[in-house]
């Protein structure tokens, strides 16, 4: 597994070396990674129905 730093991040994304769907958000960088989201989540539901 190879560690990306925030830098490299940002120069992948505008290469097109790293597509990230919905569209880079600088905002989401971090000096240790990037901050993935989630569109939405259901939770409290009740299985097998």
């Amino acid at each position: 597994m190879a560690v990306i730093s925030d830098g490299q991040i940002q120069e992948m994304a505008r290469n097109g070396m790293i597509v990230i769907e919905g569209g880079f958000r600088e905002g989401n960088l971090t000096p240790n990674g990037y901050d993935l989201t989630v569109g939405s989540v259901k939770a409290g539901g009740e299985r097998g129905r």
